[in-house]
């Protein structure tokens, strides 16, 4: 009797193996393909001193898409951009508008988002101010 009880338990076994074994290779091939990203620079704004502030669109393609949006800070001796917001708007298309007051004081106004993320409000001597609204996110 348990005879045909292991044998059955076998056969179980392979027939499960039979049927995941192409669904994880799927997923292993899948999960080790590289990310691709592209980066773009849209709007840039730029003091007297040489301080430049832009929005960037990074754009990721792998195991699906995701799009960030965020504004960068480069000062005119630095070499390396500093990130001053990553946020989510409402809608890809609007605008964001950067606006230098004087060299000290940067305006940045994000429109209607969802989210907003890693706020940086001064960077040496430069203030940062933000305007937008938030939009509420409806779930179906």
């Amino acid at each position: 009797m348990w005879w045909w009880v292991k044998w059955i338990a076998a056969a179980a076994i392979l027939v499960v193996l039979a049927v995941a074994t192409p669904e994880a290779v799927k997923l292993a091939v899948l999960l080790s393909t590289p990310l691709k990203c592209g980066e773009e620079l849209d709007a840039t704004e730029t003091n007297k001193r040489g301080d430049v502030a832009a929005e960037n669109l990074r754009v990721c393609f792998g195991l699906g898409a995701f799009v960030d949006y965020s504004i960068t800070l480069q000062r005119k001796k630095s070499e390396k951009a500093i990130k001053l917001v990553e946020y989510a708007p409402t809608l890809a298309e609007a605008p964001v508008k950067l606006r230098w007051i004087d060299d000290d004081l940067l305006m940045i106004d994000l429109g209607e988002v969802r989210s907003i993320w890693s706020r940086v409000d001064r960077v040496g001597p430069i203030h940062i101010t933000y305007t937008y609204s938030k939009k509420e996110t409806s779930w179906w």
